[in-house]
């Protein structure tokens, strides 16, 4: 409540890629082993799992009384993107996890581009009329 929903999004949105994009350097350098490996991929997908609930949350925010039936839309296409994006990473193994990280750094760029766009730059904040402590009067 303190920080908002959109702020943790939007920053879990650039760690993840952040964190994704210094796992696939690390691993595409030959400097891993499996504890350090581990540690950097429960770090980057514990930021993943930040993403999912509260970018939902804010899709559904100005649906109202037909928040479930844009749920329900908003899952499917995800699920059949999610699925063509997942489907063209995974042709990409070559029996390391750098095609894994890959993807998953540039999918996260591509989506933290796309979250620049339509916030129009202005990341971190609460539009006008959204989110923020409620007050007495409203």
């Amino acid at each position: 409540m303190r920080l908002g929903m959109r702020r943790m999004a939007h920053m879990a949105a650039i760690t993840m890629t952040a964190l994704a994009a210094l796992h696939a350097l690390i691993v595409a350098t030959g400097f891993v082993s499996f504890w350090p490996f581990m540690g950097l991929l429960a770090l980057t997908l514990g930021a993943f799992g930040m993403i999912g609930g509260n970018f939902n949350a804010l899709a559904m925010e100005p649906m109202g009384q037909q928040a479930g039936t844009a749920s329900a839309m908003f899952g499917a296409f995800t699920t059949v993107v999610g699925a063509v994006i997942g489907g063209l990473i995974g042709r990409a193994f070559d029996g390391t996890p750098l095609p894994f990280l890959a993807g998953m750094a540039i999918v996260g760029a591509a989506s933290v581009a796309v979250m620049f766009w339509t916030e129009r730059g202005k990341l971190f904040i609460d539009p006008p009329g959204l989110g923020g402590p409620k007050t007495a009067e409203a």
